[in-house]
């Protein structure tokens, strides 16, 4: 509590930020046995915080589009694979484009697709039904 009443926003933000990555590593490792090193909690708490400052930059311009903050790939740990998504709303073919790609710890391409939805999905909707068909293809 002392460090959200003698710091700013920023300061509180990123170590409630902190304090997420580290309690869903800790119930990764209770559930699953599987933990990130320093290095990718670092990361990721990095990655959520730019986004989370984009969103409310979004949210203060009037909504307008705000460029994701890019993010290196990085290969999952051996024996495990890496499977990254995108969707593309089509507005005047009332379509979602989706696709896929699975990768393993060395980087080397395993499979991939793509795929037509009929409809107009959110991106995050699209990005999940991928998602789905990759998982249908392992």
């Amino acid at each position: 509590m002392n460090l959200c009443r003698h710091n700013d926003g920023k300061v509180a933000g990123k170590a409630a930020t902190m304090l997420w990555v580290l309690w869903k590593n800790r119930n990764n490792w209770i559930w699953n046995h599987e933990k990130d090193n320093r290095q990718q909690l670092g990361r990721l708490e990095m990655n959520l915080w730019h986004e989370w400052e984009a969103v409310q930059v979004a949210n203060s311009s009037g909504g307008q589009q705000v460029q994701q903050v890019p993010s290196a790939w990085q290969p999952p740990p051996q024996g495990k694979f890496n499977c990254n998504v995108d969707a593309g709303i089509h507005e005047a073919a009332k379509k979602t484009s989706a696709g896929w790609c699975v990768r393993d710890y060395r980087g080397r391409f395993v499979l991939g697709g793509s795929s037509w939805i009929h409809g107009k999905c959110s991106t995050n909707e699209g990005e999940a039904l991928a998602l789905l068909e990759a998982m249908k293809e392992m």
